[in-house]
């Protein structure tokens, strides 16, 4: 960050918003966005892995990939839905 034409290292920047209630970081006295911006960056490669569609078959579901080459959660969800309940 710059101040005043001075590079400023973000793990000296402390962090003025509100953590969320799942933080780590929320016992700390003092948190920079160093510190933020890696907590939020580890919890998106958590939910990006958790919610891959990459293992998925197609043996009894066909799945329409949306611009060929993404299957979002939304359409797995839908074709089973409609795989089990019969619609």
């Amino acid at each position: 960050m710059r101040n005043e034409g001075t590079i400023i290292p973000i793990s000296c920047v402390r962090y003025g918003g509100v953590l969320p209630e799942w933080s780590g970081l929320k016992k700390n006295l003092h948190v920079s966005m160093k510190d933020v911006i890696t907590e939020l960056y580890r919890e998106v490669c958590r939910i990006r892995t958790a919610i891959s569609t990459e293992s998925l078959g197609r043996q009894c579901v066909q799945y329409n990939k949306i611009g060929g080459s993404i299957l979002h959660v939304s359409e797995v969800l839908s074709k089973l839905k409609n795989k089990i309940c019969g619609s």
